[in-house]
């Protein structure tokens, strides 16, 4: 089901900005100024239709890592009553959210990943040792997935479901 009708008419937008001295065509624009224009339009339009969920995959790629904050605040603003499920690789998108609100996969032995939450008395402890290493917790989280065996089994000690225990 497309929540949407498709019509055979043609529209233009044009894209002004106080940093722009004339309209910019949005076929003109680059493909990640596109990528954000249509994510958050697609995001308006699930609020307007009552959609309870969207998902987003890696909202960072096309996007410069000092706008990254802005950008997730925007989509914050977006929403509404919608929720949303962002997937990233990236560990600067980390460092923009509340622990309590990342699942982070770790592979099984089935090879599928199960999700899990940071344990809410596990935060500070997985703030100190990232700090400890000189990391920011995203470096260190993914520093620890991208690790051997026992760094998982490191960071799956943080999480409410310890899979190797």
């Amino acid at each position: 089901y497309i929540p949407f009708k498709v019509t055979n008419q043609l529209y233009v937008i044009n894209v002004t900005d106080k940093n722009l001295n004339q309209p910019i065509n949005f076929e003109s624009m680059s493909d990640g100024a596109k990528r954000v224009f249509l994510l958050l339009a697609c995001i308006l339009l699930a609020d307007i239709n009552g959609l309870s969920l969207i998902a987003i995959e890696e909202p960072e790629n096309s996007i410069h890592p000092s706008l990254l904050q802005s950008y997730l605040r925007v989509i914050s603003q977006f929403l509404g009553e919608c929720k949303v499920i962002i997937t990233s690789h990236s560990p600067f998108i980390l460092q923009y959210l509340e622990l309590s609100s990342i699942y982070i996969g770790l592979p099984n032995p089935d090879g599928v990943a199960r999700f899990s939450k940071v344990r809410q008395s596990m935060q500070k402890a997985l703030i100190n040792e990232a700090s400890n290493v000189d990391m920011s917790v995203g470096y260190y989280i993914f520093d620890l997935l991208s690790g051997s065996e026992n760094d998982i089994v490191e960071l799956s000690r943080f999480l409410e479901n310890d899979f190797y225990e």
